[in-house]
């Protein structure tokens, strides 16, 4: 596929990642009628809003019944930022809004660079970017080596 046509496939894959919420705290909290479901919390912690679900299931490698606790996490306009996987004391980040448009934004530079555009032809388009975007990969790029 030529490189022009996987950046606007990537570009559709950014815009539906900005205009989709994910799934809304309603729909998880649906979830307490399920089987295997113990608890659903849905607390606010200042501008966000956090959502634990807890609940058994089988092990994978035995008979054991465990116990898996997830928090979903979203902010003031109910998008869904960030879902974790709480276990013991162990935090693992299965999904982050921000973590994935970036990915996205650097799939785009990428095919760029395969494409040998300028350096100003790839900051036209990333200056073309909504503003939190721009603060978001400028965020990045200091913790890279600003």
């Amino acid at each position: 596929m030529e490189p022009v046509n996987i950046i606007r496939d990537i570009i559709q894959e950014l815009v539906h990642l900005r205009l989709d919420k994910g799934v809304s705290p309603q729909e998880l909290s649906n979830n307490i009628f399920e089987e295997g479901y113990q608890e659903v919390r849905i607390q606010k912690i200042f501008e966000e809003i956090h959502c634990i679900l807890t609940f058994v299931d089988n092990d994978m490698f035995s008979d054991k019944r465990i116990k898996i606790k997830y928090k979903y996490i979203y902010n003031q306009n109910q998008y869904l930022q960030q879902i974790l996987n709480i276990s013991n004391k162990n935090v693992l980040s299965i999904w982050n809004r921000d973590e994935e448009e970036m990915r996205l934004i650097k799939l785009i530079e990428d095919q760029y660079l395969l494409m040998e555009k300028t350096s100003d032809e790839l900051g036209a388009f990333l200056r073309s970017l909504p503003e939190d975007l721009q603060t978001l990969l400028s965020y990045s790029e200091c913790k890279t080596g600003c």
